[in-house]
């Protein structure tokens, strides 16, 4: 920082003694370039200034800017201190020193507007190389899952392809299969048939048995006489006295 102070300083000595044979001819002239001489050392230190801090900011270079101009001032009055000027040191800080007041307003608008900004990086997204009639159609995106970590001192295991084996002639299967096809095929017909003479048998004997069992059922019902608790009429016990009527035929 004293360092670009120094600069601005030794710039303006070197344009006033090359100005200093028009300074008394061309005051105006020699003013003017001295001030835009004054304006692009000030500048050019602090862009330089700003290379190597980039992350200064305006009221920084307000704090820069007055450094400089104390540096620039102690240089001047140290010439005069050795007898360089000829004039009173009140026509130097009306004069000259007071051109010195710009160099903090230069430095901190030249930190303010100059300095770089941080840019933030934006994570390009799928939708920005996708037509926007297509965007509906898009699955979601999962976010990828990081691979889970091996601790430290368990080993990975090691995967060991299977040994080729030669493939087995196929005749012989073929041969095999055939067979025990046609085995399956006599079992479950002799099964099949076995099972449907059963059933018949089975079938054709409870029939039988349920009809002899009807029979008898219904002429013990028929046999067996009613039983009577109370006084009944004359025409009710003839009618009881008659031996029952037992039907012959098919039932």
């Amino acid at each position: 920082m004293l360092g670009y102070g120094l600069g601005v300083w030794l710039g303006m000595v070197a344009i006033s003694l090359l100005l200093l044979p028009a300074e008394g001819k061309h005051e105006a002239l020699y003013e003017s370039i001295k001030l835009t001489t004054m304006v692009g050392l000030v500048l050019g230190f602090a862009i330089r200034y700003l290379y190597r801090r980039p992350a200064a900011t305006g009221p920084e270079g307000v704090l820069v800017g007055l450094l400089w101009a104390a540096v620039t001032v102690a240089g001047d009055l140290g010439l005069y201190l050795g007898g360089a000027f000829n004039i009173g040191l009140d026509v130097y800080f009306t004069d000259v020193a007071s051109s010195y007041a710009v160099m903090p307003v230069l430095t901190g608008l030249a930190f303010g507007l100059l300095a770089p900004r941080p840019r933030l990086e934006r994570t390009p997204d799928p939708a920005d190389f996708v037509a926007p009639h297509l965007l509906d159609r898009m699955p979601p995106v999962a976010p990828a899952r990081p691979a889970a970590s091996v601790p430290p001192g368990i080993a990975r295991p090691v995967t060991v392809p299977a040994a080729a084996t030669p493939p087995a002639p196929l005749a012989p299967v073929v041969a095999a299969t055939a067979a025990t096809t046609a085995t399956g095929d006599a079992t479950q017909a002799t099964t099949h048939a076995q099972a449907t003479a059963h059933a018949q048998a089975t079938a054709h004997a409870q029939g039988a048995a349920h009809a002899q069992g009807a029979v008898h059922a219904q002429g013990a019902v028929l046999t067996t006489p009613i039983p009577v608790t109370a006084p009944v009429s004359a025409v009710y016990r003839d009618e009881q006295d008659k031996p029952p009527y037992i039907p012959v035929g098919n039932c």
